[in-house]
C-alpha cells in the first residue's frame, strides 16, 4: 500500500471520527431537550427515541459518507475489499483484496492489468503479460489484442516509456479526474428518511404497548 492510500485512509478515519463525535453530542443533548420540555409522563420515552433518532441518523450519515467519499478524494478510501482509482468518470483501475489489477467501466473489462500510463483521455498498457491496450475514454473506443506496442493508434508524444506498473500508477495516481463537487445532500436525505422510518416505527411500538397497558387496566377494573 502506498503513502497516498495511508494518509487518505488516516483523513476518512479523522472524518469519520469528527462526525460520529459531533452525532452523539447532538443527539444526546436532543434527548435532554426532548425530556425536558416533554409533558410529565412521556419525558422518558420522548428523550430516549430522539436522543436515539438522533444516533440512526448519525450512523445511516455515516454509511452514507464512506460510500461516496472516494468522489473529492479521487481515490479509494481503503474501506472494503475493492480498491481503487479513477480514471475519469466512467472509468477505474481496480483489484480486489490484491492485485492483479484491472480497469473497469462502461461494459469495459480489461483484466490482468501490468502496466499503463495516461495522457488526458488516453488510457494505454500492457496486459496478460504481452498483450497491449488503448482505451480513449472521452470517445469510449477499446482496442485491445494487440501484439506490440507500434501498433497502438497513440499520438507521437505517447511513449513506451510513459509505461509504469500497475502498482505504481496506483499508489501514485494525481490524475485529471475530479468530481466537480461533494455533495452532501443525498446523505442528508437519506440519514433523515431513515430516522423518520425509525421514529414511526418507535412511537408505533410504544402506542401499541400503552394500549395493550390501558386495556389492561381497564379489564382489571370492572372485574
Amino acid at each position: 500500500m502506498g503513502c497516498f492510500s495511508i494518509v487518505i485512509g488516516a483523513f476518512a478515519i479523522l472524518c469519520l471520527i469528527i462526525i460520529f463525535g459531533i452525532g452523539i453530542g447532538l443527539s444526546v443533548a436532543l434527548g435532554i431537550l426532548a425530556a425536558i420540555i416533554s409533558a410529565k409522563g412521556n419525558k422518558r420515552v420522548n428523550g430516549w427515541g430522539v436522543g436515539t433518532a438522533g444516533v440512526v441518523f448519525t450512523l445511516t450519515f455515516l454509511l452514507c459518507y464512506v460510500h461516496n467519499m472516494d468522489k473529492p478524494l479521487n481515490h479509494d478510501i481503503c474501506v472494503g475489499d475493492t480498491w481503487f482509482c479513477r480514471l475519469d468518470k466512467s472509468y477505474a483501475l481496480e483489484y480486489i483484496d490484491v492485485p492483479p489489477f484491472y480497469i473497469s467501466g462502461n461494459h469495459v473489462n480489461i483484466r490482468d492489468v501490468d502496466s499503463l500510463a495516461q495522457r488526458d483521455s488516453l488510457v494505454f498498457g500492457v496486459y496478460n503479460s504481452d498483450k497491449y491496450f488503448y482505451l480513449n475514454t472521452e470517445s469510449e473506443t477499446l482496442i485491445d489484442e494487440v501484439e506490440s506496442f507500434d501498433e497502438l493508434p497513440l499520438p507521437s508524444e505517447c511513449k513506451r516509456t510513459d509505461l509504469q506498473s500497475a502498482q505504481y500508477f496506483y499508489d501514485h495516481y494525481k490524475g485529471p479526474y475530479r468530481e466537480p463537487h461533494f455533495d452532501t445532500w443525498p446523505e442528508f436525505s437519506y440519514s433523515l428518511y431513515s430516522m423518520l422510518v425509525y421514529l414511526a416505527i418507535y412511537y408505533g411500538i410504544v402506542w401499541m404497548v400503552r394500549k395493550r397497558k390501558e386495556e389492561k387496566q381497564a379489564s382489571e377494573a370492572t372485574e
